[in-house]
């Protein structure tokens, strides 16, 4: 068996999507689409990932310390992240903020934050979403 390249510009449905959206344009799914989603508890201490794409697992690295591993590494750490917490007592009050893990500030391979209520770390439920270039 012989292996090749296939090259298209744009990606359609064989006609198992209903409604408009059949087709995309191969340069949005490169450049402009988010690469990594996580939506994880980490409310009960386990770190579980309750839905994601790209990821291999959730850390649950004490009060509030979160660490996402993705499963295909991003092309540098220049990428975008938006983050999503609830409390836990489903309160959407809460917000996550950056933190270093003291020998990266952010990798290829993972993102670690804080889940914050007020001015406290807290356990809750989380949705991480990364934006940028796959290796």
């Amino acid at each position: 068996m012989a292996n090749g390249t296939i090259a298209f510009d744009t990606l359609s449905t064989s006609g198992q999507i209903t409604g408009t959206a059949k087709s995309v344009d191969t340069d949005y799914v490169v450049s402009g689409s988010c690469k990594v989603w996580s939506f994880h508890d980490q409310a009960d201490g386990s770190g579980e990932l309750l839905d994601s794409l790209n990821v291999s697992s959730a850390d649950d690295d004490g009060t509030g310390l979160v660490g996402i591993n993705f499963t295909n590494a991003m092309g540098n750490a220049n990428y975008s992240v938006a983050l999503a917490n609830e409390d836990g007592s489903g309160t959407n009050d809460s917000i996550g903020i950056h933190r270093d893990t003291g020998s990266q500030t952010r990798g290829t391979g993972e993102f670690n934050y804080i889940m914050m209520h007020a001015t406290s770390p807290n356990d809750g439920i989380g949705s991480l979403q990364v934006c940028g270039d796959l290796a």
